[in-house]
């Protein structure tokens, strides 16, 4: 900055330039600022939804989606008995676990009723779209005349159930998808799956990761070790976002300071001179008081 007091008039130009700049880096401040809050909600809410997960596998209960949970309900009140596949199926070999919780995806909560069923239930689905997304029902009438006993060496073969339909279902996804121990093998013809989650489907080959684990009564004890390590890399990453927040609404507060407009009576110019005149006024009056004094 120019010596002070000697060019106020350079200054006040330098504080504008100052205030223009602040204008300009406002815009970026606030994004950050609010891609910061995005992600404290979401994480928040990911949490929040994670340890009413972690409460209910603590007490050995899959959880559902609510509105899976929201679509059974409709069912029941219908005269239905609505399951869902991970409900009434047990993994075999937790060794092929994963690759069957990424495989099914979200056949995982496929909604399996009576055959007789089958036709109101999927009415109720689509008449019900927005109350129900993302949910699934099985066509159970086209499964009564399909196999439920699955072939060795596939997928389907790593799922029991007592629930006929829900075999005939697992034989109809999976019945076809070859275990393989190795590339070899994983290459070798048409849809396999490796337990390290390579899944090949006859032209392409991709690396499948469960999002949680759903299937069978062990999935629940399986599943509490994986939300609280979830839980506490989740609150990590919550604490650098909140830091973030704090950060650049502390910017945001400064930058506003500078980007105020001087009134015209606090410019720098205008007070240097209104001192120039208290300092000669000042010495006026001293030197009456001097000559007072003297009388």
């Amino acid at each position: 900055p120019p010596d002070w007091p000697r060019n106020p008039t350079e200054m006040d130009k330098l504080l504008d330039a100052v205030s223009q700049a602040a204008i300009t880096r406002m815009e970026k401040a606030t994004d950050q600022r609010d891609e910061a809050v995005v992600w404290v909600k979401r994480l928040e809410d990911e949490t929040v939804a994670d340890r009413k997960q972690l409460a209910a596998a603590r007490e050995g209960r899959i959880t559902l989606s609510p509105a899976t949970l929201n679509l059974m309900d409709a069912l029941r009140r219908e005269g239905m008995t609505p399951r869902t596949l991970c409900e009434v199926a047990d993994v075999v070999d937790e060794r092929w676990r994963n690759a069957l919780e990424a495989l099914l995806t979200r056949d995982r909560e496929a909604v399996i009723v009576d055959p007789e069923h089958a036709y109101r239930a999927t009415e109720i689905l689509r008449h019900g779209r927005d109350a129900y997304p993302r949910c699934r029902v099985v066509n159970t009438r086209r499964l009564q005349s399909k196999s439920t006993a699955p072939e060795r060496g596939t997928l389907a073969s790593m799922i029991r159930s007592d629930d006929k339909l829900a075999m005939a279902f697992v034989v109809f996804r999976l019945g076809n998808v070859r275990l393989a121990e190795n590339q070899n093998e994983l290459l070798s013809g048409g849809r396999a799956v490796m337990d390290d989650g390579a899944y090949y489907d006859g032209l392409i080959t991709e690396m499948r990761r469960p999002d949680d684990l759903k299937i069978g009564r062990a999935a629940a004890p399986l599943m509490e070790a994986t939300l609280r390590e979830r839980i506490e890399q989740r609150a990590e990453l919550l604490k650098v976002h909140v830091e973030k927040k704090r950060l650049f609404e502390d910017v945001i507060r400064r930058l506003e300071d500078c980007s105020r407009a001087v009134d015209e009576k606090d410019m720098l110019s205008v007070l240097t001179v209104a001192l120039g005149d208290v300092d000669d006024r000042r010495e006026d009056a001293r030197r009456r008081l001097d000559r007072i004094s003297s009388q």
